[in-house]
């Protein structure tokens, strides 16, 4: 859902953790809505032919089934919106405190806990302009990632915000470097070569967001970015 600058406000962090969705449009979830969308539409609208015909087969049935049809839709959809999404785990879950980050991840057996606390965490931090409208997010939006690293220990935390949203973030212009695209990238690597291998750590680190990064929702990612502008160390410092 489109969030405007409005109705902004990232999640509250206090003392006792607080538990952020991780995921929330999991392969599971994704699947699924096409899914529930298509029984419902089908479903009303053969509801809608079998009404009428034991009602009265003169009463316009393809309007009947048409508009049974487009209830079932949304009634489904909005069951899988505010029942089964909420309800669904992607297996992972994450909370935050003033002092602690911990990720419970219950996709891996046996399942594992990682904790980290703020005072402790190197960071660094990266976005990209999303070239073309996706599914769920419209072009022009950034993806914003941050890697958090304690010893042995690696999260890659991100979400798909707004620019300026996302440029309003605590330490926006301290912590993230744009990752340019391929074209760009190329470019740099004849006039600027070590430009052309900070962009080339991005890109790896790009690629392990994509296989395992674990998504917030805009909110719990600004919140997260707050306490690592507080806290955290840039990557490379001491």
């Amino acid at each position: 859902m489109a969030t405007t600058k409005q109705d902004w406000s990232p999640t509250e962090i206090g003392d006792e953790p607080a538990e952020m969705i991780v995921d929330p449009e999991h392969i599971g979830i994704r699947t699924m809505m096409p899914i529930l969308a298509a029984i419902g539409l089908i479903g009303g609208y053969v509801l809608g032919d079998v009404v009428t015909g034991l009602i009265d087969e003169t009463v316009g049935s393809l309007c009947t089934s048409i508009a049974l049809a487009l209830i079932g839709l949304v009634a489904l959809t909005q069951f899988g919106e505010r029942v089964i999404k909420p309800r669904w785990s992607s297996g992972r879950r994450l909370f935050v405190d003033r002092a602690y980050l911990t990720m419970r991840d219950k996709r891996r057996k046996p399942a594992t806990e990682t904790t980290m606390p703020w005072q402790a965490i190197k960071a660094q931090a990266w976005y990209f302009t999303v070239p073309t409208r996706k599914s769920r997010v419209p072009k022009g939006w950034f993806c914003t990632a941050v890697r958090l690293v304690q010893d042995d220990d690696e999260l890659i935390l991100y979400a798909f915000l707004k620019p300026e949203i996302a440029q309003e973030m605590p330490g926006f212009e301290r912590w993230f470097t744009r990752l340019r695209d391929k074209k760009e990238r190329e470019t740099l690597a004849n006039t600027d070569t070590r430009a052309a291998s900070q962009q080339e750590r991005y890109r790896r680190l790009e690629g392990k967001r994509w296989n395992d990064g674990a998504e917030l929702t805009g909110e719990d990612f600004v919140a997260v970015m707050e306490l690592v502008d507080q806290h955290a160390t840039p990557m490379g410092q001491h």
